[in-house]
């Protein structure tokens, strides 16, 4: 039995009450992609999105931080930007993305990043 009293809107839709030994859920599964779902409607919301990236962009800064978690943090928020450029069709923006992570991340993977490199442990070799 359905006990409409009991329904609530969450992040999956709508949920409802059931009282009985067995029940059917029933789910529209969404893909994972790189992408929005519903992508962007209309060319306004394109340009207000393309003025926030270009902000966002031209606030990059060298990340400061040491902590491998709060560098990471940074780093993803960055590419973020690169996807949401290329799906805005946008790609003036991208090389832009791509160079502050690479001046990023590349001292993690040579081994110059003083702070917290990650760096291949010898003494755990088998």
């Amino acid at each position: 039995m359905v006990i409409t009293q009991l329904t609530y809107l969450s992040m999956d839709g709508e949920l409802l009450g059931i009282v009985g030994d067995s029940w059917i859920l029933e789910e529209t599964p969404f893909t994972v992609d790189w992408y929005s779902i519903n992508g962007f409607q209309d060319q306004e919301t394109i340009n207000h999105v393309i003025a926030a990236l270009e902000q966002d962009v031209a606030d990059l800064q060298p990340i400061k931080t040491s902590s491998t978690y709060f560098y990471g943090k940074q780093i993803a928020r960055a590419a973020r930007f690169a996807l949401i450029a290329e799906e805005a069709h946008y790609q003036e923006l991208i090389p832009r993305v791509r160079e502050f992570l690479e001046e990023s991340i590349t001292p993690w993977l040579d081994g110059s990043f003083e702070g917290n490199a990650l760096l291949y442990d010898n003494k755990w070799v088998d």
